[in-house]
């Protein structure tokens, strides 16, 4: 982490002026970082263990962030992950998977939101346009009572397409990436 010294200089180098100002991170926003991370990491040692899953690319954010244009002009969707990864059942097949990771810290209104700036994204068509497909929206929730109450509200938005949604809990992730359950909005689970 940059010092406030650090952080102006690096303000002045990009054109920014001689501002800035270093606030320490919070509890909240380091466990959300850290969970982004143990996702990542599940993906890499499920692929390392040999057969379960192969992951074709990982990217977290910001680098998972994606400028599309909408009526209110260019707005950012803001995935914690993005990854494309196949199984060895079918090998021809890519999934594409945007990943949210939930602590359960935000309200589902919320929650809500952000799967309504998903649906921005996929009506612009941007997606299909550069990609050929729309990722799977997967959130990843720390239990099962959680993805029970996501699922249904996902599922009641009549403004949301609830096929583009899975909800899993972290023990369950991997199976879900699978086809395999942990899917409360196909109601595997």
């Amino acid at each position: 982490m940059l010092t406030s010294v650090g952080q102006r200089l690096r303000n002045l180098r990009s054109g920014r002026g001689a501002t800035g100002t270093v606030r320490e991170p919070g509890e909240r926003f380091i466990a959300h970082y850290l969970a982004i991370a143990d996702v990542r990491l599940a993906l890499v040692q499920a692929e390392r263990a040999g057969g379960s899953i192969s992951v074709l690319q990982c990217v977290i954010e910001p680098r998972a962030w994606r400028r599309f244009t909408s009526f209110g002009g260019t707005e950012v969707l803001k995935p914690d992950l993005f990854a494309i990864t196949v199984t060895p059942d079918d090998a021809d097949f890519e999934e594409h998977w945007f990943i949210e990771v939930d602590r359960g810290t935000e309200s589902l209104p919320t929650v809500l939101k952000q799967c309504d700036r998903y649906e921005a994204y996929r009506r612009s068509g941007q997606a299909e346009a550069e990609h050929g497909v729309f990722p799977l929206i997967v959130w990843v929730v720390p239990d099962e009572r959680r993805a029970s109450k996501l699922a249904e509200r996902i599922t009641n938005a009549r403004h949301l397409k609830a096929a583009n949604y899975r909800v899993t809990t972290d023990a369950e992730l991997l199976s879900c990436l699978r086809g395999e359950g942990g899917d409360w909005l196909r109601g595997d689970a």
